[in-house]
């Protein structure tokens, strides 16, 4: 186990599913990570970051949780360390300056 932990569990047993939980966030991640570093749309981006992470916890840990509440190595903590990087995705988007948004009256 990497010491950070693994965000996708790797008992996925179709080849399309792992695909697609691995490659479509992968690429996501790699587009939202570029923008924050080239600062461009820094806070669009750590937002959508932080909303695909909530995304990912909802659509892969959640199930695990339920399935076995018992197990804490296994699904709690996963589930517990994904929300918490996605809080951070979130409040660092809300630590951003962005355009000031004001109506015409």
């Amino acid at each position: 186990m990497s010491p950070g932990g693994n965000l996708i569990p790797l008992d996925m047993t179709s080849t399309t599913l792992r695909l697609l939980f691995l490659a479509v966030p992968g690429a996501f991640f790699v587009v939202t990570g570029l923008c924050l570093i080239v600062n461009k749309k820094a806070r669009l981006a750590a937002t959508w970051l932080g909303l695909m992470i909530l995304v990912l916890v909802i659509v892969v840990y959640v199930p695990i949780v339920i399935a076995k509440p018992s197990s804490i190595g296994n699904g709690l903590n996963y589930l517990v360390d994904t929300l918490l990087l996605s809080g951070s995705a979130l409040a660092l988007a809300g630590a951003q300056r962005g355009e000031l948004m004001t109506r015409a009256a």
